[in-house]
């Protein structure tokens, strides 16, 4: 008998043991599943942005050297159009001609040691006042434009100057200023001083008509191409 309950006793020892020993459930509502998915949807979305950061970064680094390459290449032009304005050496061939009573018309070109064309200027006046066109070239490339209307219909004067900036053929730089001056207004040169370049889109409109007839009319034709009727 004695040895029955002891075997009964051992035997409930060991259920109450192996309970203890099972492990208790996790009482959150997550599952180890859900909890490795949001951390790696949380880790995709980290990459995402870190990717679009970097996006950002790239294109303001590409406009910041985009900027930086334009303003060298305008500094370029600057430096040459003062050794071309201050130029004393230079082969100049003028014309200008009276068209009728009313109109006319001025061609200048200036070639340099190299008998390369490096400045050529195109003026035209009519009853109100003249356009006139300033072309500089350098290593046989035109590189800047300058464009100044000055006209002074009725009792008002205006003046318009247009700046043209050239690399390889191509317009990189457009700017504009007017001044318009009325009766009891500041004198025009004040005006003028105040009025700003302000940046406009190159187009079409800045380039000269017959630019390339102009780089090589002869003196002897000019008056027939340029006045005509």
């Amino acid at each position: 008998m004695k040895r029955i309950l002891f075997l009964i006793t051992i035997t409930i020892i060991g259920v109450l043991t192996a309970c203890e020993s099972t492990p208790k459930s996790n009482d959150s509502t997550t599952t180890p599943e859900t909890k490795n998915t949001t951390i790696l949807e949380e880790k995709v979305t980290d990459t995402t942005s870190a990717t679009t950061d970097t996006e950002e970064t790239v294109q303001e680094d590409t406009d910041a050297n985009k900027s930086t390459s334009i303003e060298s290449d305008i500094q370029f032009i600057r430096d040459k159009y003062a050794i071309i304005t201050n130029a004393t050496n230079y082969k100049t061939i003028p014309f200008e001609a009276q068209c009728d009573e009313r109109s006319s018309v001025k061609l200048e070109r200036k070639y340099n040691e190299k008998g390369e064309l490096s400045y050529l200027q195109y003026r035209v006046c009519g009853d109100h006042g003249c356009a006139t066109k300033h072309h500089y070239y350098w290593d046989g490339q035109l590189i800047f434009i300058f464009h100044k209307n000055d006209y002074t219909p009725g009792t008002s004067h205006i003046i318009e100057e247009y700046r043209t900036y050239f690399k390889n053929g191509q317009m990189i730089r457009c700017l504009e200023k007017k001044a318009h001056y009325y009766e009891g207004q500041l004198p025009m040169t004040e005006l003028l001083k105040n009025a700003k370049n302000e940046e406009v889109e190159c187009n079409s409109d800045k380039l000269t008509a017959e630019l390339t007839k102009m780089e090589t009319i002869s003196v002897k034709d000019a008056k027939a191409y340029f006045c005509q009727d």
